[in-house]
């Protein structure tokens, strides 16, 4: 699909890392996020890959209450970037 490139690493893709990264200080803290990232990296090519049958399954119904899941897990994922943000800058 030429959306998924886009879609899986994004600006909130991009936006978690930032804040991994600098909510991780120490090193052993960090590798363990980068494993956890390659983990999450494969799960998403997986559920890709076995995306049509996963539509098959759940029918249209199913897919808009994943969809609508998804939603609510960027937002919170945004208020969480956001929050992360604000608490940096007044606290140094």
């Amino acid at each position: 699909m030429p959306l998924t490139i886009p879609l899986t690493v994004g600006p909130g893709t991009i936006g978690a890392l930032l804040v991994m990264g600098v909510s991780q200080p120490h090193w052993d803290d960090k590798l363990l996020a980068i494993v956890s990232i390659a983990l999450a990296s494969f799960t998403v090519g997986l559920v890709l890959y076995l995306s049509h049958g996963i539509e098959r399954l759940l029918g249209d119904q199913g897919l808009q209450i994943v969809s609508r899941l998804m939603g609510l897990f960027v937002c919170a994922l945004a208020a969480q970037i956001i929050f992360t943000g604000i608490r940096g800058y007044l606290l140094p």
